[in-house]
């Protein structure tokens, strides 16, 4: 696949340290992984990710081997890197994880959250509610702008657990889950997604997170996230 332009190279700076490129670096692939830019199974090559990127090979190998640590790239033996790849499989194991793990977050942040956090959940939905939603659509931006609307808002549910590492692999699964997501982004609306009303769907889950009932709130999230996988299922079969 070739390379999208907006990873054309970037002018260097002398303040720029090995940890920053590294940063840079991981993050321009990540959001690039996680945007079906470079496509599951897709071999890395350093000297193509080099001259893409402009980022030197310590860099690159560094990011690749942190994405690989996240499930995201594939180091293979003596073959470099490649895009790890998707399946029906994976996308019920995500779903499932995800299922057990956000629903704890939830219910820990509804028992310990203050009026901050609340008033976080309701800026987040405010400006998700106000994003178009990407249906089939191929205008640029439209998808990346509101699957990050939509990242800020479930994360922004979950905010208030005290657990960093319940966290953690929350956000590692919602990466996850969001490349999925994306593929149904870029294909025909299917009977299901046409008679989703996903806005409704995270108003309610606002509401019941709100009126602090963890049960209902924690129902609402697991049909949430299946309804998703089954749109997703039905497109990559």
């Amino acid at each position: 696949m070739a390379f999208p332009e907006t990873t054309a190279a970037r002018p260097r700076t002398a303040s720029d340290s090995a940890e920053t490129l590294t940063l840079q670096a991981y993050g321009r692939l990540r959001a690039d992984i996680l945007g079906g830019r470079l496509e599951a199974g897709e071999r890395l090559r350093l000297e193509r990710l080099k001259s893409a990127y402009g980022f030197g090979m310590s860099p690159l190998r560094e990011a690749l081997s942190r994405l690989a640590a996240e499930e995201l790239v594939i180091a293979e033996d003596r073959r470099g890197f490649r895009v790890a790849s998707i399946s029906a499989e994976e996308l019920a194991e995500v779903t499932r994880l995800r299922k057990r793990l956000e629903t704890m977050a939830l219910a820990d942040s509804i028992a310990a959250g203050d009026v901050d956090w609340e008033a976080g959940i309701v800026a987040a939905f405010h400006r998700l509610s106000k994003a178009p939603l990407p249906l089939g659509t191929d205008r640029p931006g439209v998808a990346d702008d509101w699957e990050a609307m939509h990242r800020d808002f479930h994360h922004a549910l979950i905010a208030a657990c005290a657990s960093p590492w319940l966290l953690k692999f929350c956000g590692q699964l919602a990466a996850h889950a969001e490349r999925y997501r994306r593929i149904r982004h870029y294909h025909s609306v299917g009977p299901e997604q046409m008679a989703r009303d996903v806005e409704r769907e995270h108003r309610e889950l606002l509401e019941a997170t709100l009126a602090r009932d963890s049960a209902r709130a924690c129902a609402i999230l697991e049909q949430h996230f299946d309804r998703t996988a089954r749109v997703v299922a039905a497109v990559i079969g």
